[in-house]
This record gives structure tokens, C-alpha cells and sequence, in this order.
């Protein structure tokens, strides 16, 4: 290889690598190591190569013809969802290219012009009972260590708010108003709550049940000598101090899945806490926009899709029906 053909690979290198970076600054913390993912399984199909590293890949040069073809292996492959938000991600690094001006206006059209995978699918995850939340916070109580505290406010939080992980390893200390004050022009809530930056930076206001805020205080009374510019949880050491080091997004999975295993509990995973929070408010009787705007949704079909109450709650809905003919007659 000569020297210029070198420096051009090197620069065609790093032109793929920003572009797959702006698409991936685009996103959410919690949503890049999925899409990053993503990327990797799309580009080892398209080079027939296992080793094939997504963020190098040169998604400008992708054809329809091999498009169609990932389409083709993902939809046989995977179930319908998951298959449909790695079509997602090709076509966010499409976007990314296109901005670049890598791709034109006519190509990148057709390019991301591609069929939905469609399918019916087992629903992932499931509905948490309120005697399985217990019996977790009641494992978190027996550890008087300050991770066990830490855990039982973690445990709290995702199952009153319903955050997504991403959410919670972000929040900080001055986003939980545990007394808030009224405030003439209604800017403020009236009662204790969590202020949430969620996806594509939207920001909500979570109110919090009383019986979650000892449970919260007893965690920042642990925390109060650590600065407030550190999220709010953090991790804790084999002693059962406070460390000053934010807890990732793994941390929090690990620490419930700890916590499910000394409950003796299976399968119990950090999104299951938000599929439980908006199957509650759908069985309270919550409107549906309300739910929407309380999870933080941009669409009203991803709140249906986080419905976990099964076919007791279509029974109920089928009882409440006005008779559809006179039995007498």
C-alpha cells in the first residue's frame, strides 16, 4: 500500500467513525450501547465477517440491494421488535450520513425507504406484583450497610416513578423536591416529586407517594458529605462506605438482580419497574395521554406496548360493558 492510498484510508476511517459518533450523540446514554450493538450485528452481515467493528463501517456507500438483504437476515433471525430497532438504527446512521452530505438528498431517500418488520411477538419482560416489590425493599432492609440503603431507594424510586436506567444513574440530587414550596404561578408542583431529563432531553415531573420519601432520605442522609454535582446514586464499598463514583447503568441491574436473588425472586430486571408503573396506571384508570406524558413516551404506541396487565384486564373491561342485549327477552 503506498502512502497516499494509506492516508486516505486513514481519512475514509475517520469519516465512517464520525459519522457513526454524531448519530450516537444523538441518542440517549441508555440507548447507545443497544444501537451501538446494533450497528456491529448490521455491519458483520453486510462483511460476512464477525469481527466487523459497526462504527467503521462505511454506512454512505451501503447499497438497496444489501439493505434488502440485512432486512431479509433480521427478520428471520430476531423477533419483530428487536429486528425493527436495528432497522431503526441503520436508518439513524443514514440520517447522520446524509447530514454530512455523504449521501444525497434523492439516495438517501430511497435508501431509508425500508419495510417495516412486522410480526406478532411475545411482549418482553413482565408486570411486578406489589409483594414481590416488598419482599425486595425487605431484603434491602435486613443489609445495614449503606448499599443496602442505597438499594431500597434505587428499588423505590424505579417502582413509584418508573424511570428508565438511563434516567436514574442521571439524576441528581437537586432533581428529587422532597418539600417542594407552592408557587403563585403554578411553576412548581405542590407536594414531594422527582424532575426527570429523559429522551431527546425531555423534561417531566414525577410526583412520589409519601411512603417513598423516608426510604429516600435515609439514602441522602448517607450521601449528604458527597457534592450534589455527583448524581445521586453512587457506589459503595465492601465496608459499607459511600464512594464518590456515579453508578453506571450495569451497577443498577447488577444491584437488582443481587436483590432478586436473595428475595428468591427470577427474572426480575430494572425495566420491569416501568413496565409495573404504567400497568398501574392503566389499572388505576389513568387517561391515556396522561400515561404517555407520565413515562416520558413520544408516541402513544410505545405506552400501549408497556401494558403488562394480561387477560384479567380485558375481562374486567368486557364486565363493565353495558349489555349488548336484554337477557329477559
Amino acid at each position: 500500500m503506498t502512502q497516499n492510498t494509506h492516508s486516505q484510508t486513514k481519512r475514509a476511517s475517520r469519516a465512517e467513525t464520525l459519522t457513526v459518533r454524531l448519530y450516537m450523540e444523538r441518542l440517549s446514554a441508555g440507548s447507545r450501547p443497544t444501537m451501538r450493538n446494533a450497528l456491529n450485528q448490521m455491519a458483520r452481515i453486510l462483511a460476512d465477517d464477525p469481527e466487523t467493528d459497526g462504527s467503521r463501517y462505511p454506512w454512505h456507500r451501503i447499497t438497496i440491494e444489501q439493505i434488502s438483504r440485512v432486512r431479509n437476515v433480521l427478520e428471520a433471525k430476531y423477533a419483530p421488535a428487536t429486528g425493527q430497532k436495528m432497522i431503526a438504527a441503520l436508518k439513524g446512521v443514514l440520517r447522520s450520513a446524509w447530514k454530512r452530505n455523504l449521501v444525497s438528498d434523492a439516495r438517501y431517500h430511497r435508501l431509508r425507504d425500508i419495510d417495516a418488520i412486522k410480526g406478532d411477538h411475545e411482549l418482553p419482560g413482565r408486570r411486578l406484583r406489589a409483594a414481590e416489590i416488598s419482599a425486595l425493599l425487605g431484603v434491602c432492609r435486613l443489609d445495614v450497610r449503606a448499599i443496602g440503603r442505597r438499594d431500597a431507594a434505587i428499588i423505590a424510586l424505579l417502582a413509584s416513578a418508573g424511570l428508565r436506567r438511563a434516567e436514574l444513574v442521571e439524576l441528581h440530587p437537586e432533581g428529587l423536591e422532597l418539600n417542594p414550596q407552592e408557587e403563585d404561578d403554578y411553576s412548581a408542583p405542590i407536594g414531594p416529586g422527582v424532575r426527570v431529563i429523559g429522551k431527546g432531553r425531555r423534561k417531566r415531573w414525577l410526583p412520589l407517594r409519601p411512603e417513598v420519601i423516608p426510604i429516600l432520605e435515609a439514602w441522602l442522609c448517607l450521601r449528604a458529605g458527597l457534592s450534589d454535582e455527583l448524581p445521586l446514586f453512587l457506589g459503595c464499598s465492601t465496608d459499607g462506605g459511600v464512594r464518590a463514583k456515579p453508578m453506571s447503568g450495569q451497577a443498577v441491574l447488577n444491584a437488582i438482580q443481587r436483590r432478586a436473588e436473595k428475595a428468591g425472586l427470577d427474572h426480575v430486571s430494572p425495566h420491569d419497574f416501568r413496565r409495573t408503573f404504567i400497568s398501574n396506571l392503566f389499572s388505576a384508570g389513568i387517561d391515556l395521554a396522561d400515561v404517555k406524558r407520565l413515562a416520558g413516551h413520544s408516541q402513544l404506541k410505545t405506552t400501549v406496548d408497556y401494558d403488562r396487565r394480561g387477560m384479567r384486564a380485558s375481562r374486567v373491561a368486557i364486565n363493565r360493558l353495558i349489555p349488548v342485549f336484554d337477557e329477559g327477552e
